[in-house]
């Protein structure tokens, strides 16, 4: 009698397999070093608020004490309010500045790369990811063997419910050799929207 040999993964689903946890790894790199970032930024903000909140202050006081009084001919002193209102414009414009920071700091970033990792890959590899939180958008560029692998991804991605107006903006062979066949692969950009909040 022969022994029973199964092969419960074939060499192709453990390529695969390995293939979309290297993708899925290089998402996780990715998001980490988007959070690290977003915090530095965080900080340096809040520490810009905190002296644009000093200043507010200071000029308050400046603007409450008797250095703004109306002087003996019965006029306010033109350098103190002019100077006064340049640097209220200034503080407005840092103002402005900081709550654009914590804006995009407030993204909830996770359900945008959570959608794009649950799309299976099936031959094609992510390379770069523009999510624009401002205006809603998102341009994603990857590698595929074929037209017929871009757009089964784009249909793909296109199902997701966090996304929409998903569609393929581009699509071109690049010169370099493939690595495992002989044809170079093919470069495509997707464009989607989705909701930042």
């Amino acid at each position: 009698m022969h022994a029973l040999q199964l092969d419960f993964a074939p060499a192709a689903v453990a390529r695969q397999g390995l293939a979309g946890r290297l993708i899925g790894i290089a998402l996780l790199a990715f998001a980490a070093a988007a959070a690290a970032l977003a915090v530095q930024q965080h900080e340096q903000r809040q520490t810009g608020i905190d002296e644009l909140q000093s200043r507010l202050d200071r000029m308050q006081r400046r603007v409450q004490s008797p250095a703004d009084a109306v002087d003996d001919a019965g006029s306010r002193r033109a350098g103190t309010s002019a100077r006064g209102a340049d640097d209220d414009a200034e503080l407005q414009r840092r103002l402005q500045q900081a709550n654009a920071v914590i804006d995009q700091l407030a993204v909830p970033w996770t359900r945008l790369f959570g959608a794009i990792e649950a799309v299976p890959t099936q031959g094609v590899v992510l390379q770069e990811l523009l999510p624009d939180a401002r205006a809603g958008s998102l341009r994603l560029r990857a590698t595929a063997p074929e037209l017929d692998s871009a757009l089964a991804y784009t249909a793909r991605l296109s199902r997701q419910p966090a996304l929409g107006q998903v569609h393929l903006v581009s699509y071109a062979r690049t010169e370099a050799a493939a690595v495992s066949t002989d044809r170079a692969p093919l470069v495509f950009m997707v464009q989607a929207t989705w909701q930042p909040r």
